[in-house]
């Protein structure tokens, strides 16, 4: 797990929850990127080793392999999280649980394990860090229902509310409470519109319900979250071929149909990923009213001086 310097109270801090190494360039990547630019001290906690993932890519080696998967997808996310801009990344290194089977798996990989331990740890993180803003999946996860996604968010919300707490894990440090937690998603809009532009440009679709399919053959537009559930759209426009960079370093995961997707030409990437969203899922910031919020940054409302 990597060690880091407190930061200190008064200056912004992101930090992003996700499960396996590629996760941090799929999900929310560019939106990173633009706050790392801005001066933000951005971290990424990473729940699992990532071992249960298999070789995707033909032209990496046999399909289906798992020779060394630890080893090698550690060193894909050292390189895309440099890419995305993460000042640190904290393993945690759970074992993988894997997509299917979940039974069959070890009762120690990360969906399987009491949950008390990776809150801890996490909120050891969250303690140390005192990042104002923590990112992580939304609950509903019909498009991707993966069991390590499903832990990550529960660990995610659990620490949020512990880290604030003097009562909860003593030991993991001073308290520290986070103020807004955000989930990021594509909405099944956003979705049709992402494919709308593919076609436009002659490319497959990359959200479909088709086996194998787009990314990572994960992203039936009819099973993602409405756009009714987004409070906050952050322009990345600039940032957006963030996104492209980072994934193509995960290359042991990359399908021919992920390949596809990522062969979009660069001076079409800022219109099509041009805009990242996410659901504003707690908000104690002091202005919080109880409101719908439309919000186009992830420090709306956050008083650093507070």
């Amino acid at each position: 797990m990597a060690e880091s310097t407190t930061s200190p109270a008064h200056s912004r801090c992101l930090l992003t929850v996700h499960a396996h190494p590629d996760d941090e360039s799929e999900f929310g990547a560019p939106t990173v990127a633009r706050y790392h630019q801005e001066g933000a001290r951005t971290v990424l906690v990473c729940c699992t080793d990532g071992g249960s993932g298999r070789v995707r890519n033909p032209e990496f080696g046999a399909v289906g392999d798992q020779t060394d998967m630890v080893q090698i997808r550690r060193q894909e996310l050292k390189e895309a999280a440099a890419i995305v801009g993460y000042d640190v990344v904290v393993r945690l290194d759970y074992p993988d649980s894997g997509s299917v089977n979940l039974k069959e798996r070890s009762p120690t990989c990360f969906a399987r394990i009491p949950l008390e331990g990776p809150v801890s740890r996490l909120v050891e993180v969250i303690r140390r860090e005192r990042p104002q803003v923590i990112v992580t999946y939304p609950d509903d996860q019909r498009v991707y229902p993966h069991p390590d996604h499903w832990r990550a968010h529960e660990v995610a919300l659990a620490a949020f509310d512990a880290a604030g707490s003097s009562e909860a894990y003593p030991a993991a440090g001073e308290p520290w409470q986070p103020l807004k937690l955000y989930y990021t998603f594509t909405s099944r809009e956003r979705r049709h519109v992402i494919n709308d532009k593919y076609m436009a440009l002659g490319m497959d679709a990359p959200f479909t319900a088709r086996e194998g399919a787009g990314l990572q053959g994960r992203g039936d537009p009819e099973l993602a979250p409405s756009e009714a559930r987004v409070t906050t759209r952050v322009d990345v426009a600039a940032f957006a071929h963030i996104w492209v960079e980072a994934m193509r370093v995960h290359r042991c995961q990359i399908t021919p149909a992920l390949a596809e997707t990522l062969s979009v030409p660069p001076e079409a990437v800022p219109d099509i990923y041009g805009v990242d969203e996410y659901i504003l899922a707690r908000d104690l910031t002091q202005d919080d009213d109880g409101s719908p919020v439309a919000e186009v940054d992830l420090y709306a409302r956050v008083d650093l001086d507070g």
